[in-house]
């Protein structure tokens, strides 16, 4: 096993590939800029933003997955708010649990489904 999202368990075997690619992690924080009188303006740290990831899974059903049944869950996922821990190689990602505020499917050969995770706050 990978990794798991919920009840999406990322993993590569004989009889399962559900993996991922191009995978992102992103962190940011706000700032607060004063303007001073014929000096540079200063920044004042205000506090963290929302962590994100993003990812690319290929889900095709030779490789044992169902396309239809994961394009559905993650868009369950996404419509109902549905807030998991993400955890790959054993370990949390973040430290906290994320959602999924948008996903994207591509239709080629199989499904590509791109993926965008906001930690929730």
């Amino acid at each position: 096993m990978i990794g798991y999202f919920g009840d999406i368990i990322f993993e590569t075997s004989d009889k399962k590939i559900c993996n991922f690619n191009d995978f992102k992690q992103a962190a940011s924080a706000n700032y607060s800029e004063h303007s001073r009188y014929r000096k540079k303006s200063e920044r004042e740290f205000i506090g963290p933003n929302n962590e994100g990831v993003s990812f690319t899974m290929k889900i095709r059903a030779g490789h044992g997955v169902r396309p239809r049944i994961m394009k559905d869950k993650l868009i369950k996922y996404c419509e109902s708010g549905k807030v998991c821990p993400l955890v790959i190689g054993g370990h949390k990602i973040g430290g906290g649990k994320w959602l999924i505020p948008s996903t994207q499917t591509l239709r080629k050969c199989g499904t590509a489904a791109n993926l965008f995770l906001s930690k929730s706050p």
